[in-house]
């Protein structure tokens, strides 16, 4: 039986989304990344650091579950100084839970002065880590 892909109809309904939330900060810089496959106990976490001098007035950090369609983390961080950032979690609960998991991340800054990953990992080691960077 052929495989049938959801990649490009996922990257689409979020870079649809990614549009939509724009709008709601005013932001200067938009960053998104994902989706990670998330399973059992995973732990889903993002991380956004302004990387330039100036402090950064605001960034907020989200991560979206795309199974549940829903924000599962909504985090908002004021003066960011530098190498500092702000930080999304999401946890999943139970063996069988699935999920599928992707991060925006908005400021009112330039986008060149935020880094961000998207980071999967076991807090029992059962799981690969694996960590994405956000563009």
């Amino acid at each position: 039986m052929p495989r049938i892909s959801r990649g490009p109809a996922v990257r689409a309904a979020f870079a649809v989304l990614a549009a939509t939330l724009s709008s709601s900060l005013h932001a200067g810089a938009l960053l998104h990344g994902g989706p990670l496959r998330v399973i059992g106990d995973e732990i889903v976490e993002c991380n956004v650091v302004n990387i330039r001098p100036a402090p950064v007035d605001e960034i907020r950090v989200r991560i979206f579950s795309d199974m549940a369609g829903i924000f599962v983390s909504d985090v908002t961080c004021n003066d960011v100084p530098q190498w500092l950032g702000c930080r999304a979690t999401f946890s999943a609960n139970g063996a069988t839970f699935l999920s599928r998991a992707s991060c925006v991340a908005e400021s009112g800054g330039k986008k060149d002065a935020l880094r961000g990953v998207l980071h999967r990992w076991s807090p029992n080691g059962l799981s690969d880590e694996l960590v994405l960077e956000l563009r």
